[in-house]
């Protein structure tokens, strides 16, 4: 009902007090808060509540909430646990990877507590989703961090693009897009799955690959304009297209909800005039339709195209 607007700002205060009063008990009544599943899922649906704002007014209470009992739990997270609990951990740590690409920041979360697997066997569609979702925040790990030496961070790309190009390889073949085909007169390729959760875990496959194009220290810089443009068109500019091929082809509310943030700050390297008017359009309308708060991200775009803003996250 709040994605439709059909409910009023007193009605939400109203809802969300309710919620909240019901929570706070919950948190010294459990012998184990950590490890109710129905407290998890709470956490992450009034973390959703709390995004419906623009990241200047975002107070994040409750995704720190959730960071401390997720990170409590005294358990390892594993892609493949599908449970409340399981489910819930996974929608915090893809709510958290927004704040990541906002804000050019590292995952506040540790990732050493998650048992990554790689488990063809597992053909579940969600757990593969979540196996990139992992891989994604690793990415925002090694390419927003400040230390490390320029061979230690190529290093460390070059280990994580292997696993990411292994994720590509082993997927079951369901995950595969069921139709993609461009017009010529198309700048995006119109992209379709048989999932949702496909949807996901290709928008973060796409985007981790423009990342670590990106942040690449072995990019070239230094070379012919013919290396650079080429590196630039095949590495950064071709996934970043296909990025947006497959969230602008889905209808999924939920999907774009995990993809508007994504194709935002991969948008960023656009040139095109066509393909920054159709991104900005499509962030506008999504957030039209929903009200998500796409404005800090089409702004930031828009300033940056017109050379306005240097970079996405200004000092």
């Amino acid at each position: 009902m709040t994605l439709q607007g059909q409910l009023t700002p007193e009605d939400e205060a109203e809802y969300h007090d309710k919620a909240f009063g019901l929570l706070i008990p919950l948190l010294t009544l459990r012998p184990v808060p950590s490890q109710d599943a129905a407290l998890l899922a709470t956490s992450v649906i009034l973390r959703m509540s709390e995004q419906f704002a623009e990241l200047a007014e975002d107070a994040q209470h409750h995704l720190n909430g959730a960071f401390s009992l997720f990170g409590n739990a005294n358990t390892k997270w594993s892609p493949s646990r599908l449970d409340v609990g399981g489910t819930a951990f996974w929608i915090y740590l893809r709510e958290s990877l927004r704040l990541c690409f906002l804000n050019e920041q590292t995952c506040q979360f540790n990732l050493d507590l998650i048992e990554y697997d790689l488990d063809p066997l597992n053909n579940l569609d969600e757990a593969w989703a979540n196996r990139m979702t992992y891989l994604l925040a690793r990415t925002c790990n090694i390419c927003w961090s400040k230390s490390g030496s320029r061979s230690i961070l190529q290093a460390r790309i070059d280990q994580l693009q292997d696993l990411v190009e292994v994720w590509q390889d082993i997927v079951p073949e369901t995950y595969r897009p069921w139709y993609d085909h461009q017009k010529p007169t198309d700048v995006f390729s119109t992209i379709r799955y048989l999932s949702t959760w496909h949807v996901i875990g290709w928008q973060q496959f796409f985007a981790a690959r423009v990342m670590l194009a990106v942040y690449s220290p072995n990019r070239p810089t230094d070379g012919s304009m013919s290396e650079v443009n080429q590196y630039l068109h095949s590495k950064i500019l071709a996934p970043a297209r296909a990025l947006c091929g497959v969230c602008m082809s889905s209808p999924d509310v939920g999907s774009n909800i995990n993809g508007t943030h994504l194709v935002a700050w991969c948008g960023q390297f656009f040139t095109g005039r066509e393909e920054q008017r159709l991104l900005v359009n499509h962030l506008v309308e999504f957030m039209d339709k929903t009200k998500w708060p796409n404005k800090t991200c089409f702004e930031r775009l828009q300033h940056i195209w017109s050379g306005q803003r240097k970079s996405w996250v200004e000092a």
